[in-house]
């Protein structure tokens, strides 16, 4: 199955954009009901399910990069991301805390297509090439 989902913070941190995805990134995918043809549509769109939101949470809590009580771990996340990013990244950490983790996942992941848009649709675009 080649499809990915849309978080390039932890699609990034993971592994490389062009390594396979590790094996949680399925799993959370199919936890939460989310396709392939989803990461594309939040890529290109900004819409997001339910789903698709809790797939960034997922995917996130997975990968290390948001602990248990929504706080988003930088330091990983820069590890596997060109420098010419790393603003996008280092500002979109700074997301409000909320009790709802797959919103602040889903929030990060905003802020993150919208600051570096045409890095997040090529990265996912990559994952969903036939």
């Amino acid at each position: 199955m080649k499809v990915l989902v849309l978080s390039a913070a932890v699609l990034l941190v993971a592994q490389q954009v062009c390594s396979a995805p590790p094996p949680f990134v399925h799993r959370c995918m199919q936890e939460n009901g989310v396709t392939g043809a989803d990461a594309i549509k939040f890529a290109e769109t900004g819409e997001a399910s339910d789903g698709m939101k809790c797939n960034f949470k997922c995917i996130m809590m997975e990968a290390g990069v948001m602990t248990p009580e929504g706080k988003l771990i930088l330091s990983p996340m820069l590890e596997h991301v060109p420098e010419k990013i790393h603003q996008a990244f280092k500002d979109c950490v700074e997301i409000e805390p909320s009790s709802d983790l797959c919103d602040v996942a889903f929030r990060h992941n905003v802020c993150l297509r919208e600051k570096a848009t045409d890095f997040y649709k090529a990265m996912v675009a990559k994952k969903h090439q036939a």
